[in-house]
């Protein structure tokens, strides 16, 4: 662990976030829609990159983690201390289910096999079932919404620290206001 370190991620992975994603890359894209199974070409990455899209879609404890930074699948299960056992449980399959599901989608980014038979489709999530099946619509849909959700902010991230914004000096800064100030 770097004690310097303030952030989730490194500085060395910063800058390889930084060079894949730097500029908005179609592979950004590849990337999210593969997440969201919407096309089946996959973005090619090298290994590093694809250990940080592992660390940002599915994020392990760590001790080289920074205080005030640790990440896990099981966090979003903290609303379930203030309700009732069965929520509780349908909360915690909901879960079992997003992590199975960007397990799936990480492996076959990463270019392994994934059993046809065992396959999470993303749509499957929101079907209407049968009369009686209500907390299995419930548990699906519980999943689904942490799946797009996860999906949307974590691509955020990813494009966010790879185009950080372009700190302008204080002279930069008055030359543009001066400017703006004639109009």
């Amino acid at each position: 662990m770097n004690p310097k370190q303030t952030m989730f991620y490194s500085d060395e992975e910063i800058e390889l976030i930084k060079i894949t994603f730097g500029g908005n890359p179609p592979e950004l894209w590849q990337l999210r829609n593969h997440l969201w199974q919407l096309e089946d070409k996959l973005p090619k990455f090298s290994k590093p990159v694809l250990e940080i899209i592992k660390k940002a879609i599915t994020p392990q404890t760590s001790a080289d983690v920074p205080l005030h930074q640790q990440r896990d699948m099981y966090a979003p299960l903290s609303t379930i201390r203030e309700g009732n056992p069965e929520v509780a449980y349908l909360h915690i399959l909901a879960n079992d289910i997003v992590i199975r599901y960007f397990k799936q989608q990480l492996d076959i980014l990463s270019g392994e096999t994934v059993d046809e038979v065992y396959k999470l489709n993303l749509k499957d999530l929101t079907a209407v079932q049968d009369s009686g099946q209500e907390m299995v619509r419930y548990t699906n849909m519980l999943a689904y919404t942490h799946i797009i959700g996860k999906i949307d902010g974590r691509i955020g991230e990813l494009q966010t620290l790879a185009n950080p914004p372009v700190v302008e000096s204080k002279e930069e800064v008055e030359k543009k206001l001066k400017a703006n100030s004639t109009k």
